[in-house]
This record gives structure tokens, C-alpha cells and sequence, in this order.
């Protein structure tokens, strides 16, 4: 995940990171209700 932001560049290290983020909460959002709340957020 590091290894990512660095090869992103610091001009794209937070765009980058909002990506993986969209990305998780979508994961998230597909898993069924009650399984690892808290996880990403409760």
C-alpha cells in the first residue's frame, strides 16, 4: 500500500490514497450486513 503512494509521486500520494479508500468502502459496502463492522467504520 506504502510501495503505491510512493510510486505515485507526491503529487498524486492523495488521490491515489482517496482511491484506495473508495475502493475499501465499496468492499465494505458488499460484504453482508453486520460482518466486520467496525472494521472500516461502524
Amino acid at each position: 500500500m506504502l510501495k503505491r503512494l510512493v510510486a505515485a509521486g507526491h503529487g498524486a500520494a492523495a488521490h491515489e490514497a482517496a482511491g484506495m479508500l473508495l475502493e475499501a468502502r465499496m468492499d465494505y459496502a458488499r460484504l453482508p450486513e453486520g460482518s466486520g463492522r467496525g472494521f472500516i467504520g461502524s
